[in-house]
């Protein structure tokens, strides 16, 4: 195990092999930083105490504590110690735990080739290409054009409508938005052509059980995926459509005010849907029949529908943490990881960090050159109040 010598402090910490059925590659796993992270709920603080508002001094490597990963770093709160990063991570086993490090030191020069925002270059490269459209929500709504960023390099940005600053605040995993769900909306002028296999993906809450009330409904050509809060024989339901034919998940509560996860999966070449409310396949009641002559005429929002005429109807009430579009298919184990990472359930921080410390150790005149050695340490929890002694003794040095 090496270290990157640029950097004076660094956490380990651990994805646990449990949460993933299967081993994943390109894995966006969330790490979450704050007084109370991961697992074991470890206070790993320290790191906002080191950088305070410089969240690009840092770096995440593999278990060789030498190759860089890619990090979108979606939330920093400095003053409130809560951070979320995304971090590309290149294979996750479901067999053996998978080890990182996260690395930071404020003395160091920010670390923009693999460390970013939404939009940076290496931000961008957290997301396969697997990812048509990724919504983390880490900016302020303005108004201003293309202020809702999508974190792909796809560019498929959104405009909010009707919202500040005051909207966003710390959800679930990093950055939410609330919705008034009377004319709150993010507008997405991109037209999503999923004509293969796809993934909607959805991390919300609300209270409301009012009718009709669209979180994200997609516009996707043939292929339309509706994801629609409604009511129904006095329980709340999800209800999707696919080239024109409904599907009512009945007697499935959401208005619970908890984070769900909602996730709409279709795969192969014919008419295979799969939905999931939170880790586990929903079955469903089916009205309507399969339109395949029709393409959908309204387009894509956030937190409403969004009219052929472009004018935004049935807003939703809630919250919304995430919104994910991927334009290939993925696996069950796939949605339940992602499921159990934003709840911060796949990570845990070893205790404490550790501390880079560099000396020279004299060991005498009567050692030649070629009968020298080299010493490395790792110093762990030393404070700048603290020192350490090391003595010669005939057992060598303690």
């Amino acid at each position: 195990m090496g270290w990157d010598r640029t950097y004076q402090y660094r956490l380990e910490l651990t994805i646990d092999k449990d949460v993933f059925g299967s081993t994943e590659t390109d894995f966006p796993i969330p790490i979450l930083l704050s007084t109370s992270s991961g697992i074991t709920n470890q206070d790993v603080s320290q790191v906002f105490d080191e950088l305070g508002s410089d969240s690009l001094k840092i770096a995440v490597t593999t278990d060789d504590g030498e190759t860089q990963l890619y990090v979108e770093v979606d939330l920093w709160d400095d003053t409130g110690e809560n951070a979320l990063l995304f971090v590309k991570v290149p294979s996750i086993s479901s067999s053996v735990d998978t080890t990182l490090y996260l690395y930071y030191d404020s003395t160091v020069a920010d670390n923009t080739t693999y460390v970013g925002a939404a939009t940076s270059a290496a931000a961008q490269n957290v997301w396969s290409s697997d990812f048509e459209a990724v919504y983390n929500f880490g900016q302020d709504p303005t108004g201003s054009a293309d202020d809702i960023k999508d974190s792909t390099s796809n560019g498929n940005h959104g405009t909010s409508d009707n919202m500040g600053s005051g909207n966003r605040s710390a959800g679930l995993a990093g950055s939410m938005l609330t919705f008034n769900g009377s004319d709150e909306v993010i507008d997405i002028s991109t037209n999503f052509n999923l004509q293969g296999e796809w993934v909607q993906l959805v991390m919300f809450k609300t209270a409301d059980v009012t009718p009709g009330r669209y979180i994200f409904p997609l516009g996707s050509g043939l292929w339309n995926a509706t994801n629609a809060l409604s009511t129904g024989f006095n329980d709340s339901y999800f209800r999707f459509s696919t080239g024109g034919k409904g599907y009512n998940l009945t007697t499935q509560d959401y208005s619970d005010d908890t984070w769900h996860q909602s996730t709409h999966r279709k795969w192969n070449s014919g008419y295979y849907h799969g939905f999931f409310r939170d880790k586990i396949k929903k079955t469903w009641s089916e009205s309507g029949s399969v339109d395949t002559s029709t393409t959908q005429t309204f387009g894509n929002a956030i937190g409403a529908k969004k009219t052929a005429a472009s004018t935004f109807t049935d807003y939703f009430p809630g919250d919304i943490n995430n919104v994910w579009i991927l334009n290939a298919g993925k696996s069950e184990d796939w949605l339940k990881a992602v499921y159990d990472a934003l709840y911060d359930s796949a990570v845990t921080f070893a205790s404490g960090s550790e501390t880079r410390v560099e000396f020279v150790i004299d060991i005498g005149e009567e050692i030649s050159v070629a009968e020298s050695f080299e010493y490395e340490f790792n110093i762990i929890n030393l404070t700048a109040s603290e020192s350490i002694t090391i003595a010669e003794s005939s057992e060598g040095f303690t």
